[in-house]
């Protein structure tokens, strides 16, 4: 991976941090999406 590349992506995940810094029910929002309550897991 170039400088580029890596400067890319660490600037997404610092904004995804962030993000989810400022607000956690986004995480469980998102969470839901994929947990099966019949099965009562992911």
């Amino acid at each position: 991976m170039n400088r580029t590349g890596l400067a890319i992506t660490l600037a997404i995940a610092a904004t995804v941090g962030v993000v989810f810094a400022l607000w956690p029910e986004l995480d469980l929002k998102l969470a839901g999406v994929f947990f099966d309550a019949q099965r009562g897991g992911f």
